[in-house]
């Protein structure tokens, strides 16, 4: 199974030691910034909607608002390395 793209950490921490002296990887992974993002786009949607809205496709709507936007993340992010290069 391939990962997908997910942005990376939404709001990342530093790292927490645990009892014994060693880091827990685990400690900050927290919610990704593509889940980030469908939430806010779902919430957007549903401040300005019917409540009669499908749950499923409100959900998958905000999933492909929030791909659209990390992608267009990663082109600005990279338009800019390109600009700084030339």
């Amino acid at each position: 199974m391939t990962k997908h793209d997910d942005g990376g950490v939404a709001f990342p921490t530093a790292p927490v030691r645990v009892y014994d002296g060693r880091m827990d990887p685990d400690c900050y992974s927290g919610m990704s910034l593509l889940d980030w993002f469908a939430g806010q786009a779902l919430g957007a949607f549903c401040a300005h909607v019917d409540r009669d809205a499908k749950i499923p496709e409100l959900a998958e709507w905000a999933y492909k608002v929030a791909t659209a936007m990390l992608a267009e993340k990663r082109r600005r992010e990279q338009q800019e390395q390109d600009d700084d290069e030339a």
